[in-house]
């Protein structure tokens, strides 16, 4: 086994060496020529230039990216979603209020609840509840270490949930 990994390695710097010869020898001259720029910008443009990169527009390259917002009612929640980065870096608020517009039950028995603004809650443990109807208002806050509990207002009751779209 020591023999296949020390002959793998010979192989990838013997590569490495062929792959670095095989560069055109005005290159690093070129390169040599960019180290003396005092000026970053001017620098970055002869060291863009000496790699045969594409010019970019001083137009696009100066404007700072424009990042999609996301709402606080569509980060809510969402931490076991897997999502971009700027969901999870968006402000997230520590309550959301919505109304039930569908009621499932999941093959345990727990509540799998769809709400007014599309996003579904699941109940973590199955318990025994008033009964639920479509249009109920339901309140959501943050629990400890990523927990969510749901307070339904009709049946002043709460309950553990975990958002699953």
């Amino acid at each position: 086994m020591r023999k296949a990994i020390a002959l793998s390695a010979v192989i990838c710097l013997n590569i490495a060496a062929g792959s670095a010869s095989a560069q055109p020898a005005g290159r690093d001259s070129a390169l040599e020529a960019c180290v003396g720029i005092a000026s970053d910008k001017d620098r970055l443009t002869c060291y863009d230039t000496a790699m045969g990169r594409a010019q970019q527009g001083a137009a696009t390259s100066d404007l700072p990216a424009q990042k999609p917002t996301v709402t606080p009612e569509e980060a809510f929640g969402s931490e076991s979603l897997r999502r971009p980065k700027e969901v999870r870096e968006a402000e997230q608020s520590q309550t959301l209020d919505a109304t039930i517009e569908e009621i499932l039950t999941a093959a345990r028995g727990e509540l799998v609840l769809i709400l007014n603004n599309g996003q579904i809650w699941r109940q973590n443990e199955a318990t025994s509840l008033p009964p639920l109807k479509v249009g109920d208002p339901v309140v959501i806050k943050r629990g400890l270490i990523g927990s969510y509990r749901m307070t339904l207002k009709k049946q002043h009751r709460t309950i553990n949930v975990r958002r699953i779209k």
